[in-house]
């Protein structure tokens, strides 16, 4: 659900990795595909802060597979394609950096 805040500019980073995805990923493949703009240490903060803005919709598995705990998957929503295409109209971020 949208509650009116606006992505920062490492939010609107995040959002365009996982644009550039074309599916979900995990934490970790953020940070990743990042190249070292988004750290291992923040990358969940700005995922969660993602998630409560409504940006993003997140699949949290209910089966067990593996031992450990189960690594939710991001993937970006309408809303979150929406504020990339807005954040690069006004020059936010550049629509070339796909």
């Amino acid at each position: 659900m949208y509650n009116g805040k606006w992505p920062s500019h490492r939010e609107l980073e995040v959002l365009r990795l996982l644009q550039s995805a074309g599916k979900g990923m995990y934490g970790m493949e953020v940070v990743q595909k990042s190249r070292g703009s988004v750290d291992r240490t923040t990358v969940y903060v700005y995922l969660g802060r993602l998630e409560e803005k409504g940006y993003v919709q997140v699949i949290r598995p209910t089966t067990r597979r593996n031992p450990g705990l189960q690594r939710p998957i991001y993937n970006l929503n309408g809303l979150g394609a929406r504020a990339i295409q807005a954040a690069e109209m006004v020059g936010m971020i550049g629509a070339a950096a796909r």
